[in-house]
């Protein structure tokens, strides 16, 4: 169950940028450019600072009430923005350009280039404690007790009505008032870490062109970038598998235990005859005096908690062709991309494993290895064939045009939603299945028969407290076959009128472009196709222009 109290966000940020270029024509076939860009770009902020972050051992001044380690814009050394703006990003520019021969170019570029973060890193962080309340079960309620855990019966707390706090507070005037208790454990609240620096990407490129004949060109390029400290998500109080397997096996029958969606004390453990603990402080200390860590190492007043994180990064590589033509009557473009772009992150909602995010690589979300595309326009000449007068008005012009397309399918993104691995990342699942290997991957069945797409009896479920070991995405789900054709009749009736018909038709030739099948390994349809692009679609278009 989810549950928020209303929230108003008036959010702002600020970026500056500065930059001088210079061409230098060193000789009449080379020229030299270069350049450098300087720009700073700040993180999202609350012009009433109501966002907040988790900082481990820092308190709040502000709230002096709230869980050690969970800070406000406006507590001392909490920038309004969270994490602080950068001011010393350089990027310098460099590339050439070179003509052999009057039909050949070869051009060279590089550069460092700096985004900003997206305001949805803002969002997320709306109606968070104290400014306001996001909640989310850990277990399945009840639905006629929303407040009480189904399977046991134990109260969360009654979450709402939502208390706002005073709009004066700050470190002079702190608020003490606010009933924390009512909030915590703190859950499912996303924080933009304190960390964050700046996204940024190296990028490149080698392109060599030559004209064939009078009115052909064809370029040849490599084309690639480095991306370093993209934006992801990540757990900020993952649980310990380990830790939590200990304590459900050293928990007396019919206790609170550790478990899936399950990892935040109040737990009770067994150790040695009689010893017995509740784990409601970090670290435990049982009867016995041994000390021992929580399973969520910000404790038990802290559940899933996501970081809006800038720790990812990606390499993308690629051969790209192009081939155009123009003449009086026909144009065209064929272009050819094969490519790979690899990544541990494709964007803020595609999670980061928190312990190694090495373990989270894979082929990016929007990866396509094979990306052929075929644009043409050919005025057609029958108005050749006939004398002036009607004749020639209705034979002649007659266009044909259209994009063609021919691509790799997207990845197939693995997932497994039953939080085996015993880390508690929620808000953000990370699991992924097994892999065994041993066999090829995609199967040879019928998607319009309902048969799998890949081979799911080469996929398990996570053993308990252990991570899957298949990567996120390693193989391509079903491409592209897509003919989209026009044909246009211009009609010219005197010299300022004129009437355009247009006869155009999307996936022309109905050819069944599959989306995706399913990756989720718990899902009943695990591994197939349930659905599919646009079928053929056609229109007829009338346009005067007078």
């Amino acid at each position: 169950m989810t549950q928020a109290s209303q929230q108003i966000l008036d959010s702002r940020s600020k970026y500056y940028g500065l930059y001088a270029q210079d061409s230098w024509r060193v000789t009449a076939n080379f020229t030299f450019n270069y350049g450098l860009r300087w720009e700073a770009s700040m993180p999202w902020y609350d012009t009433q600072n109501k966002i907040e972050t988790i900082i481990p051992g820092k308190q709040s001044v502000k709230f002096p009430g709230a869980p050690p380690g969970y800070v406000v814009a406006g507590d001392p050394g909490v920038p309004r923005t969270l994490a602080p703006t950068q001011w010393h990003n350089f990027s310098p520019r460099l590339g050439f350009a070179y003509s052999p021969d009057a039909k050949t170019s070869i051009r060279v570029g590089a550069g460092l280039y700096y985004t900003s973060v997206e305001d949805l890193s803002q969002f997320l962080e709306v109606g968070d404690p104290p400014y306001g309340l996001y909640y989310g079960s850990a277990n399945p309620p009840l639905l006629e007790a929303p407040y009480l855990t189904r399977s046991s019966g134990a109260s969360v707390g009654q979450r709402f009505p939502f208390p706002y706090p005073p709009t004066n507070v700050s470190p002079q005037n702190p608020d003490k008032t606010f009933p924390w208790p009512q909030v915590e454990p703190l859950s499912y609240d996303f924080s933009f870490d304190h960390n964050n620096k700046l996204p940024y990407s190296e990028h490149y490129e080698l392109s060599i062109q030559r004209q064939i004949g009078a009115n052909t060109v064809l370029t040849t390029s490599y084309v690639g970038n480095q991306g370093h400290r993209l934006v992801t998500s990540i757990e900020a109080n993952p649980a310990n598998p380990a830790m939590c397997l200990y304590v459900l096996n050293n928990t007396p029958a019919g206790a609170p235990t550790c478990g899936q969606f399950s990892e935040t004390p109040p737990f009770q453990v067994t150790v040695g005859p009689g010893g017995t603990s509740i784990g409601t402080s970090t670290p435990w200390v049982l009867n016995s005096g041994q000390v021992i860590a929580s399973v969520r190492p910000l404790g038990p007043l802290f559940d899933t908690n996501p970081f809006v994180s800038t720790v990812a990064n990606s390499h993308y590589n690629s051969l790209q062709v192009s081939l155009s033509h123009n003449t009086g009557s026909l144009s065209f473009l064929a272009g050819y991309t094969f490519s790979k772009c690899i990544d541990n992150a494709s964007g803020l909602q595609d999670s980061t494993n928190p312990f190694n995010p090495a373990l989270s690589v894979s082929l990016c979300n929007f990866d396509v290895k094979h990306n052929f595309v075929f644009s043409y326009n050919w005025l057609m000449p029958f108005d050749r064939y006939v004398s002036a007068g009607w004749a020639k008005k209705v034979v002649g012009g007659w266009s044909l045009s259209g994009i063609t397309n021919f691509a790799s399918g997207l990845p197939i993104t693995m997932t497994e939603n039953d939080d085996n691995s015993l880390i508690g990342a929620n808000a953000i699942p990370v699991d992924v299945p097994n892999f065994s290997g041993g066999g090829a991957v995609l199967a040879t069945t019928n998607p319009r028969k309902g048969g799998t797409y890949f081979n799911t009896s080469l996929f398990s479920n996570e053993l308990l407290g252990q991570f899957g070991n298949s990567s996120r995405r390693f193989f391509h789900g079903p491409g592209l076959n897509n003919w989209n054709v026009a044909l246009l009749k211009d009609t010219k009736i005197t010299e300022s009128k004129e009437l355009q018909l247009r006869f155009e038709g999307f996936n022309v030739f109905n050819h069944a472009q599959f989306q995706n099948p399913t990756g989720e390994i718990n899902s009943s349809s695990f591994g197939v196709v349930t659905s599919a692009r646009d079928p053929r679609i056609m229109q007829v278009g009338a346009k005067f222009l007078f």
